[in-house]
């Protein structure tokens, strides 16, 4: 169906966004409200239709007498994402409920249909004094924003009736303009008004985070006319979260003046997670302006800023000044930061240097024979494989002899050497032989149908300069490993394969789906309530965290199962990433490893809108599992993709501790 009514729908927007002192339905016509019993054996039906992805069995309740079956019916939506209830849930549009209407707002921007906007703005209803409808309303403006067109935008993003107490509404169209940004769609008069927003200390908080993540996010945006009221809100907002974000937006003006006020902003901050903002913002600019910078954070005392410096070194780095980086490394550096520098070195310092590379590769080398740390190992052959001249080292030395991390390591180090751009310079004519002599190591490890180095080696093939296209003449190998691979366990693996093989073959993807295979135990949820936490204790200390059974019963459920179970014991925080997240719960302990089953996503009404957001790790929709993963920041790009199914309460000073590598010694839950 052809979009012709975008003129109309403009024109609709605008009236219904300006046109604020209309009427609407008196307040008492609002029947009874939304409250949600997690016991109620009526919520369980609708929840465990959801899991099991039952379409028939949710559209009866959209009728149902009860607004809170109503509206958990509609919310389902959001995580079943089934196209063909779209116009059943137009219909709860103009439900009489307005939790109900919201529900079906949010579901129907998460189902992307993008024939539902103009029923989405016709469900618009102008302003009420109590701002009874408002919660329906900023829902609405938000879904408008994952499914409208850039004429929406530019309607959404010129209203002027719209005052600073008017909170919900301020809120929709922000998070619809952000939605929009994140779609690739973006105009001029979108951004000035996040600018605005940001930039206007009596908006509630939550209205400026999702404005500033926008000017953080939003791609080919030009900020340069607001570079000295983005520097201001740098150096004097009080919250966190806006200086985090607006150091990140700050990144793209390459200017003097903002090269200036980031890196005196970087010696001033008490906040580290603003700091590793700042310091990604500064790679943007020439290296050498900021290379003194770079090269003196790398011995700050917080680790995640080091790692962040020492990043942008091993990307960024001059190859004219690569022979100082030796001195950078110091006997008591955190591991996480010296393997990055020594990266650096094969990376940056030509090839032809080859005597001083063979030292520093004799020093690596004696570090990993003594080493018993798997991460260390792991980024240590990662670092060696940034220089092409230990391509042969690592395919002898270093695969299929050591442990699973160190064999996936392996795998991207092999990568990272191929696609060096000293490749060639140092192979010449022999190149061909290489890549054929790699992909023959390839073929012999995937018929070991390890997961990690199944999911690793099937991007290396997909990569088109490599030119493996031309270098396979059959994927029959690749077919025997997938028949090796246990469904739906290893289905990240399998599908990266089968991406490999449609990429090889020249044809389009399509990823397997997992089939329902593990129903949510009742009998361990009928323990949980709304105050039912769970105390994750680590190495460096206790994190607190709070269950959100409404928003993700079959994702606590397994939580608590697996806890049960013992298993989270000992396992790994195998990921960091530093003012992200910290990840954990492989059972391998390099992020390709699950059990024999896999849980559904549950997408509902929470955003990762502050620190502290507990989540669901996935390689896709409804293939959660083990793994999970807790926000040091606000990530509203991930509101709406991944399950929340609780919050730190206490220990978010554990949790920006936490290195690659650290244990959680066991799981405790706290019931009452």
């Amino acid at each position: 169906m052809s979009r012709k009514y975008s003129f109309f729908t403009v024109v609709l927007l605008v009236y219904i966004l300006v046109n604020m002192n209309s009427c609407v339905p008196p307040s008492e016509k609002v029947m009874t409200t939304v409250d949600v019993n997690i016991g109620d054996p009526v919520v369980r039906k609708i929840w465990t239709a959801q899991d099991e992805g039952k379409i028939d069995s949710l559209k009866i309740y959209f009728s149902d007498k009860n607004p809170t079956y109503r509206y958990l019916a509609a919310l389902s939506l959001a995580s079943v994402q089934n196209p063909d209830l779209a116009d059943s849930l137009k219909v709860l549009l103009n439900d009489i409920n307005y939790d109900v209407r919201s529900a079906a707002a949010y579901s129907l921007g998460q189902i992307g249909n993008s024939n539902a906007t103009i029923d989405l703005i016709s469900s618009f209803i102008s302003k009420d004094t109590f701002d009874v409808n408002n919660v329906a309303n900023s829902q609405i403006l938000e879904a408008v924003g994952k499914l409208g067109t850039k004429d929406e935008l530019l309607a959404m993003a010129t209203v002027k009736a719209y005052r600073n107490t008017d909170t919900l509404l301020l809120l929709g169209q922000t998070r619809g303009i952000y939605r929009f940004a994140m779609r690739g769609i973006i105009v001029p008069e979108g951004t000035d008004l996040m600018v605005n927003y940001v930039t206007t200390p009596e908006l509630d908080s939550e209205i400026r985070l999702y404005a500033a993540n926008y000017l953080a996010r939003a791609k080919d945006i030009d900020l340069s006319g607001y570079k000295f009221r983005l520097i201001e809100m740098l150096n004097k907002d009080s919250n966190p979260d806006i200086r985090m974000a607006v150091a990140t937006a700050l990144g793209k003006i390459r200017d003097p003046e903002v090269l200036s006020s980031l890196i005196n902003k970087l010696e001033q901050e008490k906040d580290y997670r603003v700091q590793c903002n700042i310091l990604r913002s500064l790679s943007k600019f020439d290296y050498p302006s900021i290379e003194a910078t770079i090269k003196r954070k790398i011995d700050d005392e917080n680790l995640h800023v080091a790692v962040v410096a020492s990043e942008i070194l091993l990307n960024y780095g001059d190859k004219k000044d690569a022979l100082t980086y030796p001195e950078l490394i110091k006997e008591k550096q955190p591991w996480q930061v010296k393997t990055l520098v020594y990266a650096a070195i094969f990376k940056n310092i030509p090839f032809y240097y080859s005597n001083t590379k063979k030292k520093y590769v004799d020093e690596v080398k004696t570090i990993i024979t003594n080493s018993s740390n798997r991460y260390e190992i792991a980024s240590y052959v990662k670092a060696l494989g940034y220089d092409p001249l230990n391509f042969d080292l690592i395919l002898d030395d270093y695969t299929g002899t050591k442990s699973e991390i160190q064999n996936t390591a392996s795998i991207e180090a092999i990568r990272s050497s191929l696609t060096s751009e000293n490749f060639i310079n140092i192979y010449g004519y022999g190149h061909r032989k290489a890549k054929m002599k790699a992909l023959e190591l390839f073929k012999q490890r995937l018929r070991i149908a390890d997961v990690g180095e199944c999911a690793e080696i099937a991007t290396t093939l997909q990569i088109p300069e490599l030119e493996f296209k031309m270098l396979i003449d059959s994927t029959n190998f690749i077919d025997s490993t997938l028949s090796k691979l246990r469904l739906p366990r290893d289905i990240e693996a399998y599908n990266a394969l089968e991406q490999a093989k449609s990429y090889l073959l020249g044809r389009a993807f399509e990823p397997k789906k997992v089939v329902f295979n593990n129903p949510i135990d009742w009998n361990i949820f009928n323990n949980v309530s709304d105050t039912t936490k769970a105390v994750i204790k680590t190495t460096k200390g206790n994190i607190t965290i709070k269950f959100f059974p409404q928003n993700a019963p079959g994702s606590v459920t397994n939580f608590i199962k697996l806890v049960n179970q013992e298993f989270f014991n000992k396992k790994n925080f195998h990921r960091v990433v530093p003012n992200f997240v910290i990840q954990g719960g492989c059972p391998r302990g390099d992020g390709y490893g699950a059990l024999d089953y896999t849980i559904r996503s549950e997408l509902g009404l929470k955003y990762y809108d502050s620190e502290g957001y507990v989540g669901m790790a996935s390689a896709g929709k409804d293939t959660e599992g083990t793994q999970f993963f807790i926000t040091n920041s606000p990530a509203p790009h991930l509101d709406g993709r991944y399950t929340i199914f609780a919050k730190v309460v206490e220990g978010m000073d554990v949790v920006n501790q936490i290195e690659v590598g650290d244990k959680i010694e066991n799981v405790i839950i706290i019931y009452r």
